[in-house]
């Protein structure tokens, strides 16, 4: 099952990335965003930052640090 969510790219993958780069007016100045390895509907797997749920085509794998 997808996990649908809005995240920042930090990290761009490939052409043909279908992901939507989305930034959160609600993020908190100061707070450390979560950082996760996210794989796009086509296939690239990128880093980015988790801002919240929302519509899309990204599945959220893992956590990562830093």
């Amino acid at each position: 099952m997808a996990v649908l969510a809005t995240l920042c790219i930090v990290l761009g993958a490939g052409a043909g990335l279908s992901a939507m780069a989305q930034t959160d007016s609600t993020q908190t100045q100061g707070q450390a965003p979560q950082r996760w390895l996210v794989e796009t509907k086509d296939g690239n797997t990128i880093q980015g930052v988790y801002l919240g749920q929302s519509e899309g085509n990204i599945r959220l794998l893992t956590q990562s640090t830093g």
